[in-house]
């Protein structure tokens, strides 16, 4: 937390010596540090209410879920011009733990924003999710700037990011892994540089049986 602050400290010292012209590019890149420390933030709220929050089992509204979390993020990344669409099929009612599901989404929405390729003219966020009376099935599909092959198996590891593109910190899909086990469900990640990436997770339905977190 301590770095992005003090870069941010030392580009204000700058800034206010620096002259009239020059001080719009130093704010920009205050503004970059103090977002990363808020990511940061929030990612570390994320972690610790994952670890201390007991499991909860309530009706989960995934197409509400989905609205408000891209609109939330459209907020956030006022910048970045990327159409999100979303499918919801069966009719089935989901039961899960609606902060933790939230969590999940969230985290990989944002990761798909963050990396998306800025070379390519219509970036896109497809979601398909299938609810059924055992699981929850969603697919995120993005035409970013992909996963390396040889990253893929480390990209769920703590502070690990394969590419310098954004803001992250390294926590995000750390979070999502872990949140994900907790709920006993599982994720698989497909990537190919300059293609594009899915994420597939599968996640209980707790519509008879409530999960316990061990």
């Amino acid at each position: 937390m301590k770095a992005p602050l003090m870069s941010a400290l030392g580009l204000v010292k700058i800034a206010e010596k620096a002259s009239y012209e020059e001080q719009g590019q130093y704010l920009s890149l205050i503004k970059k540090s103090l977002q990363r420390l808020d990511s940061f933030i929030d990612e570390m709220n994320n972690f610790y209410r994952n670890e201390k929050l007991a499991l909860q089992r309530e009706k989960i509204d995934l197409e509400k879920l989905l609205s408000e979390e891209v609109e939330n993020l459209k907020n956030v990344y006022p910048d970045r011009s990327v159409t999100i669409a979303w499918n919801i099929a069966g009719d089935i009612e989901l039961l899960s733990d609606k902060v933790r599901v939230q969590t999940i989404v969230t985290n990989i929405l944002s990761n798909a924003i963050k990396y998306m390729d800025l070379q390519k003219q219509n970036p896109f966020v497809k979601i398909a999710a299938l609810i059924t009376e055992e699981v929850c099935d969603i697919r995120i599909e993005d035409n970013g700037i992909g996963i390396a092959q040889a990253y893929q198996d480390k990209i769920f590891d703590l502070f690990f990011r394969a590419t310098d593109q954004g803001q992250g910190t390294g926590l995000g899909l750390f979070i999502v892994k872990d949140t994900i086990e907790r709920l006993k469900g599982k994720i698989e990640v497909q990537s190919k540089v300059g293609e594009g990436t899915i994420f597939r997770i599968q996640i209980p339905n707790q519509l008879y049986q409530p999960v316990e977190i061990e």
